[in-house]
């Protein structure tokens, strides 16, 4: 009997120890709710069928809107950083036509070295197009609509 009873403390004194060693990690299971606390909304400015963008993971930012036949820089890269455009929001007035362009480029209003990233897209749809590419380094992101009828943003970090 004594030696059954020494044999469960025994047991019992180095399930303890395991227990408390330093560097112990307690994992436990995170609730949906937990999850949905780490998301934000991006509420700033999309008029028309684009308002309660989801964020996930990065920290995005959502341009000015163009609607103007010229193209227009939204966003300006400088010496030694890179722009990521994640994609564009467009809005439409009703069921219009219109165009879009994204192109890149340096100096005023992206005006030397520019490249065209996307489009013309005639008639785009209204709501988010995602492009995921890296400019070059001291590149800035420009659009181009036909200026009447269709706006567009871009969502970049």
């Amino acid at each position: 009997m004594r030696k059954l009873l020494f044999g469960a403390l025994g047991a019992l004194l180095i399930a303890t120890m395991l227990v408390a060693l330093p560097g112990a990690v307690a994992v436990a299971q995170e609730s949906a709710s937990q999850v949905f606390l780490n998301l934000s909304w991006l509420n700033t400015g999309v008029s028309a069928r684009g308002a309660r963008v989801l964020q996930t993971g990065e920290v995005s930012t959502l341009t000015a809107a163009v609607a103007s036949a010229t193209r227009t820089a939204v966003a300006t890269g400088s010496a030694g950083t890179q722009i990521y455009l994640r994609g564009i929001l467009v809005e439409k007035a009703a069921a219009t036509t219109g165009t879009v362009t994204v192109s890149t480029g340096t100096g005023t209003n992206c005006g030397t070295s520019t490249d065209v990233i996307l489009g013309p897209i005639t008639s785009p749809p209204a709501g988010y197009i995602p492009i995921g590419i890296l400019l070059t380094s001291a590149e800035d992101a420009c659009i181009t609509t036909e200026g009447a009828n269709t706006g567009a943003r871009l969502l970049v970090n």
